[in-house]
């Protein structure tokens, strides 16, 4: 028999009735023990609140990272500030930001489940290479830039943005990188912060004298750019005192032979991002800089990958929430990295902007034209009628259907809602996973049902499942 969730699990549920398709949140506390659903291996370094470590999903085999944060009765302010993250990563759906899958918490530990990236931090490759050469770093910083767009424009502050808070995707792979560390985010409202936080070769001088916004994650971002290209800080100093008084100074130079080699261009945007926050870029006014138009373009995509992508868009039609609901489940939860790098990608490439959303706009040049057919893909992956495509939503739609629920898929979705292990899934074990409790979830639950050839029978099986996701599709 299904279990029903308990009110702990019930706060966690999605409201489908108040979101769409690309914003699900299908994060929330798994009730379930930790070890009992992940394989823990070695460890990969340490966050702001606690220790990361590989792990391994058991019932996907997916290898995802896990960052453990022990719990003490001393430090309250450190438990909060995890759970702060946790709030924050669940809010986040952006291609170079980090992806949180779920969390867990028992007496002694918090559990942040997370994507795992294969290339090591960026400061480990800057140590290695020295200097970047001008196209790769304009790579890098547009994506930078992207994501603190995103961010900003949720109103969320980073506040330690940095290269090791910068992973690669994989080795040597600086079109696709991920910001990670949450630890010390915010959402900011407009309010201004006293507190000092973040890394001394890298907090802006507002921080330092206590008086900062949104604005402090730009500054960092020029020092990082500063780097890439010369391969040493614009402020630096023996002691952290000292480097924070340089900081507040705000004089660097473009004295070393390395600067002879650097466009005026780039130098120009450095110098636009450390100055006084009242003439400091925004992350969307970086996107548009020059140096960044001209050098920091993403691989164009080949016909053939957009051909695909198009006729993948075009045939995806939202069915109904309940069907919604577990496609997103399966593309969030199921489907791997590895399997939607390419559909990332073209993401990506389609934002020209920058934003993390894809506009009817950007889809006509992408896709050259056809002002009725990219009217028609709005229509049906825009789910949530924001007026744009979210990063959920197009993976959701891009994959094949049929890829997306192949059996394999189904089966490890079904084995993830069937919370009591009984072989059968009730609505409250959906409900709990998903959230589809509301009348209209419900309602499809009730249709279903009546068509099951055992009237009794209040749960589905596994065969019966199957039958009702390929039946949507065909």
């Amino acid at each position: 028999m299904g279990c029903s969730p308990s009110r702990k699990a019930n706060e966690n549920l999605i409201k489908i009735e108040q979101t769409g398709l690309g914003t699900f949140n299908l994060v929330h506390a798994n009730e379930k023990s930790f070890l009992e659903l992940y394989r823990v291996e070695s460890p990969l370094g340490t966050g702001s609140f606690g220790e990361v470590r590989t792990v391994i999903h058991k019932l996907t085999g997916q290898e995802r990272a896990v960052k453990l944060f022990r719990k003490s009765l001393d430090d309250y302010k450190s438990y909060l500030k995890v759970k702060n993250e946790i709030q924050i990563l669940k809010t986040l759906h952006h291609p170079c930001i980090i992806k949180i899958f779920e969390y867990f918490e028992d007496d002694k530990r918090l559990y942040i489940v997370l994507e795992k990236c294969n290339g090591g931090e960026l400061f480990d490759m800057i140590s290695q290479k020295s200097n970047l050469n001008e196209n790769t770093s304009a790579i890098i910083c547009k994506q930078i830039f992207s994501a603190l767009a995103y961010m900003h424009e949720n109103s969320i502050i980073h506040r330690d943005i940095k290269p090791e808070n910068i992973m690669l995707e994989e080795t040597e792979d600086y079109v696709n990188i991920k910001i990670i560390d949450f630890g010390t985010a915010i959402k900011s409202s407009g309010n201004r912060f006293v507190e000092l936080v973040g890394s001394p070769f890298y907090i802006a001088p507002e921080v330092v004298n206590g008086d900062y916004s949104i604005e402090c994650d730009m500054w960092s971002c020029g020092v990082i750019l500063y780097i890439l290209l010369s391969g040493y800080p614009p402020f630096d100093a023996k002691s952290s005192n000292d480097i924070l008084k340089k900081i507040k100074q705000g004089k660097y130079t473009f004295s070393k032979p390395i600067w002879e080699i650097v466009s005026n261009e780039a130098k120009d945007l450095i110098t636009k991002l450390l100055c006084p926050a009242n003439e400091r870029l925004t992350a969307a006014q970086a996107l548009c800089h020059p140096w960044i138009k001209a050098l920091g373009s993403y691989p164009k995509p080949e016909k053939l990958q957009l051909d695909f992508l198009k006729n993948n868009l075009k045939e995806f039609h939202s069915r109904n929430k309940l069907h919604n609901a577990i496609t997103a489940f399966i593309s969030n939860q199921i489907i791997s990295g590895r399997e939607t790098k390419e559909l990332r990608a073209l993401f990506k490439s389609l934002d020209s902007n920058g934003d993390g959303r894809l506009s009817k706009e950007e889809l006509l040049i992408g896709f050259e034209g056809n002002h009725d057919l990219i009217s028609a893909i709005m229509r049906s992956v825009d789910a949530d009628k924001n007026g744009f495509i979210d990063l959920d939503e197009f993976l959701v739609a891009a994959v094949n259907q049929k890829t997306l629920l192949s059996r394999e898929n189904m089966k490890k979705a079904f084995d993830m809602f069937d919370l009591d292990g009984s072989g059968t899934i009730s609505f409250d074990e959906l409900q709990a996973v998903l959230g589809v409790g509301t009348n209209i979830g419900k309602s499809i639950w009730e249709d279903i049902m009546k068509k099951k050839q055992k009237k009794n029978e209040k749960e589905l099986s596994f065969q019966e499942f199957c039958e009702i996701l390929v039946s949507l599709i065909d």
